[in-house]
């Protein structure tokens, strides 16, 4: 377990996964406390390399070639967030606010080098993840996190969204809509809806706002370059 601080802001990071375990302002969680257990769905955050979520059938075409991917988790039928998150990082550096974490992957479709580094100022976090392709063969990448953040009733989100992929069976991206229902736009700040949501946004600008006015503070997170879309 690394442990990185700044003024107020504190980190815990394991290179099990290279998941965040706790991120604070003094006393005050950031994001959900990690269990600690070793299980990166028990984490703060983990990371999501070479691509998120799931894709259809385990099976993909690029290039005019056909890629079959397996299933890496007992619990899915498909591979499923990539490897990052179920792999050893080794650490590369580590000062009392910064840290670097290496991962290497040679099995499988893909083949790849993943650096993933943190770093504390006085009121930001900022995490970069890096892939380098050392296959043969040029394949598509995507990388981002996964994070848990504190719910109570009196949160509030706000990110840019145009519409939304509805879920289809086995958790997969379904039809897009563009309208979105109200209980699903973020475009302004509102509470999340009570029931299950686990959908795509698209046009997305790359920025949002998590508000948790019951603890004085509000989260603001921004990505480089702007991403496309948001879970």
């Amino acid at each position: 377990m690394y442990t990185l601080s700044h003024g107020s802001l504190k980190l815990d990071v394991s290179d099990q996964g290279g998941v965040i375990e706790g991120f604070w302002r003094d006393t005050t969680p950031l994001l959900r406390p990690g269990k600690k257990s070793g299980v990166a769905t028990d984490a703060s955050c983990f990371p999501l390399v070479p691509f998120a979520n799931r894709v259809s059938g385990n099976r993909f075409v690029w290039q005019g070639r056909e890629y079959q991917l397996q299933p890496n988790v007992e619990w899915d039928a498909h591979y499923l967030h990539g490897d990052g998150w179920l792999g050893e990082w080794q650490c590369v550096s580590h000062s009392d606010d910064s840290l670097c974490l290496v991962y290497e992957h040679r099995s499988g479709v893909y083949h790849y080098r993943v650096s993933q580094a943190f770093h504390l100022t006085a009121d930001t976090l900022t995490v970069t993840l890096s892939v380098t392709n050392q296959g043969a063969e040029t394949l598509p990448f995507g990388t981002g996190w996964h994070p848990y953040f504190p719910l109570s009733p009196q949160t509030r989100i706000q990110a840019q969204a145009s519409g939304y992929w509805l879920e289809r069976e086995q958790w997969l991206a379904g039809e897009f809509c563009e309208q979105l229902p109200q209980e699903l736009d973020f475009n302004q700040p509102a509470p999340l809806p009570r029931q299950w949501v686990n959908n795509g946004f698209a046009g997305w600008n790359g920025q949002a706002r998590i508000e948790q006015p019951q603890e004085g503070y509000a989260i603001i997170m921004e990505t480089t370059p702007p991403a496309p879309c948001y879970f």
